[in-house]
């Protein structure tokens, strides 16, 4: 722990004074303030406040991520505060999750650096039973482009990540025609933002407005729903995307195992059509049938037909006493941009996240996961391969992931993660294919109830067709978190 020595002074005043981490403090907790504060008794709810500090050091083998030969170790101390926040009112709850990551490197000392990490959820029931508004924050560091060198934390030093803030905020209003006709009402907004010059393409703004006429209790047997959406996507430096989705559906119960659920409407996107490909919109049908033999057990298939072609659907899940497990596959139209649609991704499976142009696509997913415990032990894995055609242009991209990961229950403090993550990427615009391989270990060990030790090593392996081993990474990490 040498390397912490002196850390306290100029170098950490340095940290503090960046001027791109202002956000923090100042419009990025304004919607949840004014949110909360809707509610006359905000002042009368429930607050709990942790605060917590992190300290741990680092040994890294290839700190730049450069090829065979060309490596370079490096020892990092990170001293990390941060605290967690949440509030409960009668009609208001709020949870604010925020840490600080300072990062001082021994060998390479003008990179130290600091990143601010938040996630911020707030709901609020503005007007009893009817009106309700939902905003969040996610602040956070992206890769920019997979294409390139990348890697999963902010501890490599490499220009291919940055600042992401993502905001959104939703007001709805639902109002309920006795037991017969649920009527919703509801605008949404949501803002990305990289903290990068260069990437004003990825940059957007999205309003969305969407009502729906829906059956209420007094439909038993035959259930309906009508709804309408319109969406914008406005961005800094390319044409905006508008879309727009009219849709009637109805739910027939045959029994209380078997059911089927039918669609029917008009969809219509603005995007320049491919040559060859006539339209942009049309008109549209899917169904549905589901079978429910048992309480644990799900089965729905699903064929339909757009403008764009043939869609299939499957889902089927299964739980019992000690394993839970489902596969799925569907295909659908996403007008949004990559960073917006993985930003509230899971974490689980450490999957990068990254910054690139949006476009309208045909997203072609198939996935599976499977979650076994026992009384000293869990297992899990999570698969997934997901094809995207894109429709604006030519070409297309395909991400494959594989997690699988064993937790052991040592003692009543102590517990062993192993953890194999395999991402695979391919695009076609390129022709190039890239694969990512990370293994890791984590002893967890909680001292306290407050305080908790931790020793984790990662191996990790980046490969490309084109240009073979990109980069060979070993990790080992020491660390002691303390809440307050």
């Amino acid at each position: 722990m040498g390397a912490i020595t002196g850390l306290m002074g100029n170098r950490f005043d340095l940290l503090l004074t960046s001027n791109h981490r202002s956000l923090i403090s100042s419009l990025i907790l304004v919607p949840f303030v004014i949110s909360f504060c809707l509610v006359h008794d905000t002042f009368a709810a429930e607050w709990t406040l942790v605060p917590l500090v992190a300290v741990l050091e680092t040994y890294d083998d290839n700190i730049r991520l450069a090829g065979d030969g060309q490596e370079e170790e490096d020892y990092i101390t990170q001293i990390n505060p941060g605290f967690s926040l949440v509030g409960k009112g009668r009609y208001s709850e709020l949870m604010l999750d925020y840490t600080m990551q300072n990062i001082f490197y021994k060998n390479n000392d003008k990179y130290d650096d600091a990143y601010h990490n938040l996630r911020a959820l707030n709901s609020t029931e503005v007007y009893r039973n009817h009106l309700y508004f939902d905003a969040s924050v996610n602040y956070s560091q992206r890769t920019i482009n997979l294409q390139q060198t990348s890697s999963t934390d902010n501890l490599a030093i490499t220009d291919n990540r940055t600042d992401v803030v993502f905001y959104t905020a939703k007001p709805y209003f639902i109002y309920n025609f006795g037991q017969s006709t649920k009527l919703l009402l509801e605008h949404s907004y949501a803002k990305i933002d990289s903290k990068q010059d260069g990437l004003s393409n990825t940059d957007n703004t999205t309003n969305a407005s969407y009502i729906e006429f829906k059956s209420g209790p007094t439909f038993k047997q035959l259930s309906w729903q009508l709804s309408y959406q319109q969406q914008i996507v406005e961005y800094d430096a390319r044409s905006d995307v508008k879309s727009s989705n009219s849709k009637a559906l109805f739910n027939y119960l045959f029994s209380q195992k078997v059911y089927f659920v039918g669609m029917a409407g008009y969809e219509e996107y603005d995007y320049v059509a491919q040559p060859g490909q006539s339209d942009s919109e049309g008109s549209y049908w899917e169904a549905d049938l589901g079978w429910i033999p048992s309480h644990r057990t799900r089965l729905e298939i699903g064929y339909g037909k757009h403008y764009f072609g043939d869609t299939k659907r499957l889902q089927f899940e299964h739980q019992s006493k000690r394993a839970n497990w489902s596969i799925g596959y569907s295909e659908e139209v996403n007008a949004t941009s990559r960073s917006e649609a993985q930003l509230d991704d899971e974490k689980i499976n450490q999957a990068i996240t990254y910054v690139s142009v949006a476009v309208v696509s045909l997203n072609k997913t198939l996935s599976t996961k499977i979650v076994k415990s026992t009384a000293k032990s869990e297992f899990t894995l999570n698969a997934s391969d997901s094809r995207r055609i894109y429709l604006e242009r030519p070409g297309e991209e395909r991400n494959t992931n594989v997690v699988i990961g064993w937790k052991w229950f040592v003692a009543s403090r102590t517990s062993v993660t192993f953890r194999e993550n395999f991402t695979e990427k391919k695009f076609s615009t390129s022709n190039q294919e890239t694969k990512t391989r990370a293994h890791q270990m984590n002893i967890d060990y909680n001292i306290s109830a407050s305080t908790s030790a931790y020793f984790s090593y990662s191996n990790t392996s980046q490969k490309s067709d084109s240009e073979g081993v990109l980069y060979r990474r070993n990790s080992y990490m020491f660390g002691v978190t303390a809440k307050f």
